[in-house]
C-alpha cells in the first residue's frame, strides 16, 4: 500500500465531518476510517490482526503536535483511497466472516466477491483472496463440466451476471493472475452487447470499468471466430445431413420438430435480452435440448435425440479445446491440457 492510498496527517481538524456509517461506527473504536464522504469507527486490533498491511498503517508515527492530528470524536483518523462499498463489505468479513455476508441471491454476489478480492488483494490479505476465489470459482470455472453447467452464457441459478460484470472480472482477474479463470471470463464478454464492450461497465460503486485495449480487441475477434463456428454448426445440426447419423423413423417429422425447437430458442433470447447471434442460438438451443423428455414431447425420434445431443456435446468439448486459441490467451496455466483431458462432460 502506497502512501497515495492514505491520508493521515494532512487533513485539518476542522474538515468538514463524513458521514457515520450506520453499521461500522461502534462506540468503543479506536481509529476512524475516512473513505469519499463515509466514515467507519473501527478497532485497530481487528484490522492489524487481518492484514499486515493497516498493521505498518497504524504503526506510522503520529505528529508530535496533537493540534496536527485529525480526530472525530477523539480517535485519530486514518483516509483512505477506496471506495466505502467495497470497504464496508471488507469490514464484514473482518468482523463476521466471509460466509455471513456473501448474499445469497445470485445476482447480487459478484459486485460483493469483486469488491472483496479488490481489496483483498490490495492489502495481501490472502485468506479472504483465496476464499473469495473458491467462491468465484464456479461462476469462472476451469473444467468443462463445470463451465456445462453455469447455463447460457453463463446465466443459471447460481452464476448470474448483470450485463458488463464480466468485464469487472476480466480486470480483476488480470490484477491478481489468475489465468485459469481469466479464460472464461473473457469468453462470457465475447457474448456482451458491443454497446457494453466498447463503453463499459458501471460498478456498485459507480466506478466505471473498461477492458483494456489489448483485451477488447481480443474479445471482438473472438466474437466473429465464435459466430463463424457456431453458424456452420447450426446449418448442419438443423439440415440433420450427417451422413453418420442413425436412421432417422421420420426425417421430415423430426426437421420440423428441430425447427421448432430452433423458433423456442429464438423467443428465449427475444425475451432474456439476449445478444440476437449464432452464437447466443445455439447456445440456447443447446439448453433447450438438454431434457431428452422436452425433445420427445417436440416430436423427435429417439434415434435423432441422441444425435442431436451428441452432436451439441462434441461441439462443446472441441470449443472448450480451442478457446484458448480462439482467444488468443496464452494460459500460464501447465496444466491445462490435463484439466481439459480429465474433463468429462455428460454422455448424450
Amino acid at each position: 500500500m502506497s502512501a497515495a492510498d492514505t491520508d493521515s496527517s494532512d487533513a485539518s481538524p476542522t474538515s468538514e465531518c463524513p458521514y457515520q456509517d450506520e453499521e461500522f461506527w461502534f462506540e468503543d473504536g479506536n481509529v476512524v476510517l475516512v473513505l469519499e464522504s463515509s466514515a467507519f469507527r473501527v478497532h485497530r486490533g481487528v484490522l492489524s490482526r487481518h492484514s499486515e498491511a493497516f498493521r505498518n498503517l497504524f504503526s506510522i508515527p503520529q505528529p508530535m503536535d496533537v493540534d496536527k492530528i485529525e480526530t472525530i470524536d477523539g480517535s485519530p483518523v486514518v483516509r483512505l483511497q477506496d471506495s466505502s462499498h467495497d470497504f464496508r463489505h471488507l469490514l464484514q468479513a473482518f468482523y463476521d466472516g466471509m460466509t455471513a455476508q456473501i448474499p445469497t441471491e445470485p445476482s447480487t454476489r459478484l459486485s460483493v466477491l469483486a469488491a472483496l478480492l479488490r481489496l483483498s488483494h490490495k492489502y495481501d490479505i490472502v485468506h479472504i483472496q483465496e476464499a473469495t476465489l473458491a467462491l468465484l470459482k464456479p461462476m469462472f470455472p476451469d473444467d468443462l463440466p463445470s463451465w456445462l453447467k453455469c447455463g447460457v452464457l453463463g446465466r443459471s441459478r447460481t452464476v448470474k451476471f448483470a450485463p458488463g460484470q464480466e468485464i469487472e472480472a476480466v480486470n480483476l482477474f488480470r490484477k491478481c493472475e489468475r489465468s485459469e479463470m481469466l479464460l472464461v471470463a473473457l469468453y462470457w464478454c465475447t457474448t456482451l452487447d458491443v454497446h457494453i464492450l466498447l463503453h463499459g461497465y458501471t460498478r456498485a460503486d459507480g466506478i466505471v470499468e473498461h477492458l483494456s485495449t489489448d483485451d477488447l480487441e481480443r474479445c471482438l475477434v473472438a466474437r466473429e471466430r465464435l459466430e463463424r463456428r457456431s453458424a456452420k454448426f447450426n446449418r448442419e445440426q438443423l439440415g440433420l445431413g450427417d451422413s453418420h447419423r442413425p436412421t432417422c423413423r421420420d426425417t421430415a417429422k423430426c426437421s420440423s420438430a428441430l425447427r421448432l425447437l430452433w423458433a423456442c430458442a429464438g423467443t428465449v433470447i427475444r425475451r432474456a435480452q439476449l445478444p440476437d447471434s449464432e452464437s447466443s442460438m445455439r447456445l440456447c438451443f443447446a439448453q433447450a435440448i438438454g431434457d431428452p423428455t422436452s425433445l420427445l414431447m417436440f416430436g423427435l425420434c429417439r434415434e435423432c435425440v441422441r444425435y442431436v445431443k451428441g452432436m451439441n456435446a462434441e461441439f462443446d468439448e472441441q470449443l472448450w479445446r480451442d478457446l484458448p486459441g480462439i482467444l488468443d490467451l496464452e494460459l500460464e496455466v501447465p496444466d491445462w491440457l490435463a484439466i481439459i483431458m480429465d474433463s468429462n462432460p455428460p454422455s448424450p
